[in-house]
């Protein structure tokens, strides 16, 4: 097992809606031999993949793209969910709230770089 949780959006319910939500979790957590965590899938991105909302960099500690501002999505339902697991967003200045992109570029080299 590589981790204690992973991530991935709601869209895996709409994508196998003819099998039990109780019983997708139980597959998915034992292929993934760990605990799930489902994010909130922005309806207006088709692919529906975790990595786009979230990036994890380390502990207990992910980086969260930029959704507070896009109209479709509500950045409040991520950190509800994020809360609820005990993951925490990091917040080093702008980067808890920029892009993915720069802000893995920031983390890399720091956030007074950007």
């Amino acid at each position: 097992m590589l981790y204690d949780e992973e991530k991935m959006t709601e869209k895996v319910f709409y994508e196998n809606k003819n099998v039990a939500r109780d019983r997708v979790i139980a597959m998915l957590e034992q292929l993934f031999e760990c605990s799930i965590v489902f994010l909130p899938w922005d309806r207006s991105e088709k692919y529906g993949h975790a990595d786009g909302i979230v990036r994890w960099v380390g502990g207990d500690t992910v980086l969260l793209t930029a959704y507070d501002t896009s109209r479709y999505f509500a950045n409040s339902h991520i950190s509800a969910v994020l809360d609820a697991h005990s993951i925490t967003i990091a917040s080093d200045g702008l980067l808890g709230r920029m892009p993915l992109a720069m802000a893995l570029y920031a983390a890399a080299v720091g956030s007074d770089a950007v």
